[in-house]
């Protein structure tokens, strides 16, 4: 059974760019793994990176790396997340990481636990 989470960039215009992860989304992992991706790609990367997922259905896993050869879904439904499907329930994912795109902040939430 995986951690699900969502993992999103939210521009100046209010805009959010957003995929699903089905595993590792706990905080002790993504927290650290956002912030190196952010650190080697910016968040202009992690926008690329973000929007080529959610073609894919989203990540299998969130890879600092930035190697996407293992770790995309391959389902044929997208998971486009945008400012509207944010708070949606996908597949359960109780972990949110919406990183603010000019200050590259992470705003941590768990959906479960409020």
């Amino acid at each position: 059974m995986g951690t699900h989470a969502l993992i999103g960039v939210k521009h100046s215009d209010g805009s959010i760019n957003g995929a699903y992860v089905h595993y590792d989304g706990y905080p002790d992992h993504m927290t650290p793994a956002i912030e190196q991706f952010i650190q080697r790609f910016t968040t202009s990367g992690l926008t690329i990176a973000i929007l080529r997922a959610s073609q894919t259905g989203g990540y299998r896993f969130f890879d600092p790396s930035g190697d996407l050869t293992d770790n995309l879904l391959d389902d044929s439904d997208p998971s486009k997340i945008t400012a509207e499907t944010w708070e949606d329930d996908w597949y359960g994912a109780s972990h949110t990481y919406l990183i603010d795109y000019d200050s590259g902040k992470i705003a941590y939430r768990n959906k479960h636990y409020e």
